[in-house]
């Protein structure tokens, strides 16, 4: 009996259990900057800098910005977007975050669907690696291009992601809408997954995706 009950309880777990394929390859053109340059997205900004490709991983310095590329051909499903990276609000706001009043204004989006990103003081380092790096409290936090990296190299700033329904076209970046000066944002590997086995692509001779 308590056998039967058992495989009863796992397989109903299997059959609710989403299951993802990555189809980054597939939709997504340069989502790791692997080639030092940020080719196939789309990005503006107002004023500040350093701006672009350091360390294969884009980075923003003391600017709001928009960094961007559009998708085609998504078949209708349910996506989930992921991306390496960190937001500081301003140079010095590590006493902010400490006492919750940091004003994170860096977002991962997808069309309409947006969530914060993670403060840079929200993962840890015990110990210096490659580059600069912001001293708090015997912690280290990455405060260039290549400590981000040395981060991003070490599993850090992973957790940032979103679902969402999509079909057909849809726009997915990073944005920033407000500089306190000396706002600071890098990022690296993006990821897309699709919920369950991609459909096979539909007939040249119809219209669209078939469900």
């Amino acid at each position: 009996m308590w056998l039967m009950l058992l495989l009863l309880t796992t397989a109903g777990t299997k059959a609710t259990a989403t299951e993802w394929t990555d189809v980054t390859a597939k939709y997504i053109t340069n989502p790791n900057f692997n080639s030092s340059n940020y080719n196939g997205w789309t990005e503006s900004h107002n004023g500040g800098g350093p701006i672009g490709v350091s360390a294969n991983a884009m980075r923003f310095y003391n600017t709001t910005f928009d960094f961007n590329q559009q998708l085609t051909g998504l078949p209708k499903g349910t996506y989930r977007l992921t991306v390496q990276g960190f937001y500081r609000a301003n140079t010095n706001s590590y006493d902010a975050y400490q006492n919750g009043t940091e004003n994170t204004t860096g977002y991962l989006y997808a069309g309409n669907t947006a969530t914060k990103l993670a403060s840079v003081y929200s993962e840890v380092m015990t110990s210096q690696a490659a580059g600069t790096w912001q001293v708090f409290d015997n912690k280290y936090f990455p405060d260039n291009s290549s400590s981000s990296a040395a981060a991003f190299e070490a599993g850090l700033y992973a957790g940032n992601t979103i679902e969402f329904a999509a079909e057909g076209t849809l726009t997915i970046g990073i944005r920033s809408e407000e500089n306190e000066g000396g706002n600071y944002c890098v990022f690296d590997n993006f990821k897309l997954e699709y919920s369950g086995e991609l459909p096979d692509a539909p007939d040249p001779d119809t219209e669209g995706w078939v469900d």
